[in-house]
C-alpha cells in the first residue's frame, strides 16, 4: 500500500497503521466473503472492495495519528455499491472509523 503524498515512507506511524488497516473488522468481513477465483467479475469486485477498505483504513489511521493533516481527496463517506459481493447479501453497516472512498465507476465492456 503506497504512502499518501505528504507522509514520509520512513514515518514510524506508517507500519502500525498498515497493520491496523489490514486487521480492521471491515477488511476481515470483506475477506470472509471471498468468492472463488473462477467467478471472474465477482472476484475482481471483491479484490477492489478489499483494496479500498484497506486503503481507507490506512489513511484514516494516518489522519488519526497526526501523520496527515486531513483526509486526501478521493476519500469520502461510504458509498453502497449496487454490485456488492457475489451472493447479493446486504452489505454490513460501515464502521465510523473507516471512511470509504467511492468505488470507481464501471467502464463497460
Amino acid at each position: 500500500m503506497p504512502v499518501p503524498q505528504g507522509v514520509a515512507e520512513g514515518d514510524p506511524r506508517v507500519v502500525p497503521c498498515r497493520r491496523e488497516a489490514a486487521a480492521a473488522p471491515q477488511v476481515r468481513e470483506i475477506a470472509r466473503r471471498q468468492p472463488p477465483v473462477t467467478y471472474g467479475d465477482a472476484y475482481d469486485r471483491w479484490r477492489e472492495d478489499m483494496k479500498w477498505a484497506e486503503r481507507n483504513g490506512f489513511i484514516a489511521c494516518l489522519v488519526r495519528e497526526g501523520a496527515l493533516a486531513q483526509l486526501p481527496s478521493g476519500v469520502a463517506p461510504p458509498v453502497q455499491s449496487g454490485n456488492f459481493g457475489y451472493d447479493d447479501r446486504t452489505p454490513p453497516q460501515p464502521l465510523n472509523a473507516l471512511p470509504q472512498a467511492p468505488r470507481p465507476q464501471p467502464t463497460g465492456y
